[in-house]
């Protein structure tokens, strides 16, 4: 509340009348002596509050018969300033997105300059509070200038994914205009080299792709392909677009097949057997469900959607990953909502053309899902989370899902303190002499995350990695005979080569 030379002046939110959702809207109400309260209209600006959003009007301050107030909106991707004229009317005067990562956040105004006329904006101080530290700045007729700006503005780059032993993917987070006054966020990807213990920020390779939003590349040998996403100028689209070379010294070929009439979202892409599989997910438009998607290539350059039962009705799925069996068969799995309440786990199997879908058997009340798979001692090895309980399964002859031993660890059983498992065992992948799986342990010997070593996929032994930051992500790709691992954590990013990592897992005792 504050109080001009009129009167008093309350501002915040209240419901929007007969918004079946219930959504608030920016309110303010005024009285001239404190007892008798009359509610004012606070104008919208067009795309400030979306619908079934909510808007509030922040602190007010009295500037003689003026009132000024920064309000907040959880989609716009500025900051305005509003202003009440001694009539009663409120007007918008100023707008800034230097809002330190923190989009439509509400502020504080502090006046410089009494306003006068009658809607001429005066001077004055506006400071708005971000997920990084506070913005100044200062409002002058309607012009918006930033004084003081915090010095971590962005968070930090953190990598993403590792797309070969010396190629990965950092990505930042960034937030973009989306339409008429709202915004939307993104992982801005940078491509970086790893060479020896150094780390370099790469130029793009083909050039088109730094005007990429996402990038994921997958190489086999010397092949490399490069796909990318981005929403079209109108944001109503997000096609795909990539690019295919089969050396490093071959010229880059434009892909085709790929459509630009829905919005697609990439996971993952590979070589597997012998073809280029594609995953991630699709919707009709912005608002919709995201359901899985498959794309496929035999020669990287020409793409095809693949035909499937990748959704159920409206409601979303996913692919977590999609790998081979020990017979050559690719296989996806992920989840599927069949209810609109829990997600059951699921694997698709390509049977003469189509991706046959097949669901882990669970009560409509029980939450489950698939994250990753892969060969491991000879068989297929799908892990997952069935009702928030880890969980690992295979595929039996008639394609049902059977529930496998849970591996064994050098570790302590016990878990400390609180802790809900024990141990940790992620996505793991065959290495030379064995295999590898990043994890963590939680025991009174050692708490953090930890890289998992075996020779034969039943005896995991545990090995700590130096992070400068316990919770920090943790991954790793094979580099011929040695293994690149990725960390990255609030404030840093490390990288580490084990070398030989066959006469690592070979070092391991027996028994």
């Amino acid at each position: 509340m504050t109080h001009p030379a009129t009167g008093f002046v309350v501002t915040g939110t209240d419901l929007i009348p007969d918004d079946p959702g219930e959504n608030r809207q920016m309110t303010a109400w005024f009285s001239p002596d404190g007892v008798t309260w009359s509610v004012e209209s606070v104008p919208e600006p067009e795309d400030f509050r979306w619908s079934n959003q909510d808007a509030a009007l922040g602190v007010p301050t009295a500037v003689g018969d003026y009132v000024v107030a920064v309000p907040g909106s959880s989609n716009s991707r500025s900051s305005r300033l509003f202003q009440r004229q001694p009539s009663g009317e409120w007007i918008a005067v100023g707008e800034s997105d230097q809002v330190a990562d923190a989009v439509g956040r509400l502020g504080r105004v502090a006046p410089i300059v009494q306003p006068s006329g009658a809607d001429g904006p005066g001077a004055m101080f506006v400071t708005i509070g971000g997920a990084h530290g506070t913005v100044v700045g200062r409002a002058a007729s309607g012009v918006w200038t930033t004084d003081v700006a915090p010095a971590a503005y962005r968070d930090p780059p953190t990598f993403s994914e590792l797309v070969s032993g010396r190629l990965a993917v950092i990505r930042q987070r960034l937030f973009l205009p989306f339409r008429d006054g709202g915004f939307r966020t993104i992982n801005e990807p940078a491509l970086v080299g790893l060479a020896a213990d150094t780390l370099a920020v790469l130029p793009w390779d083909p050039a088109e792709a730094s005007e990429a939003e996402d990038v994921e590349i997958g190489v086999d040998g010397p092949a490399e392909v490069l796909l990318s996403t981005r929403m079209s100028g109108d944001d109503r689209t997000q096609p795909i677009t990539g690019w295919f070379r089969a050396a490093p010294d071959q010229p880059w070929r434009p892909t085709t097949g790929f459509g630009a009439d829905a919005i697609e979202s990439l996971s993952d892409v590979r070589h597997l057997g012998d073809r280029w599989v594609l995953w991630g997910h699709h919707a009709d438009d912005t608002g919709g469900p995201n359901q899985a998607m498959l794309w496929t290539s035999a020669d990287g350059v020409g793409w095809s959607r693949a035909e499937g039962d990748f959704g159920d009705g409206n409601r979303s799925s996913g692919i977590g990953e999609v790998c081979l069996d020990p017979a050559g068969r690719a296989v996806a799995v992920g989840w599927i909502y069949l209810t609109e309440g829990n997600s059951t786990a699921t694997g698709w199997i390509e049977q003469d053309g189509r991706w046959q879908r097949s669901t882990l058997p669970a009560g409509p009340d029980v939450t489950s899902s698939f994250s990753n798979c892969g060969i491991m001692g000879g068989r297929l090895v799908i892990k997952g989370d069935l009702d928030g309980n880890t969980g690992r399964w295979t595929i039996d002859a008639a394609g049902t899902f059977q529930p496998t031993d849970p591996p064994v660890v050098d570790a302590p059983t016990a878990p400390r303190g609180d802790a809900a498992e024990p141990f940790q065992l992620r996505d793991s992948v065959g290495v030379p002499g064995g295999y590898l799986a990043t994890g963590r342990l939680d025991t009174a010997e050692y708490t953090g995350r930890v890289l998992w070593l075996t020779a034969d996929g039943n005896r995991w032994t545990w090995l700590p990695v130096p992070l400068a930051e316990p919770d920090g992500s943790l991954m790793f790709r094979v580099d011929g005979d040695d293994v690149t691992v990725l960390s990255s954590s609030t404030n840093v990013s490390q990288a580490w080569r084990i070398p030989d990592i066959a006469s690592v897992i070979a070092s391991i005792p027996a028994g």
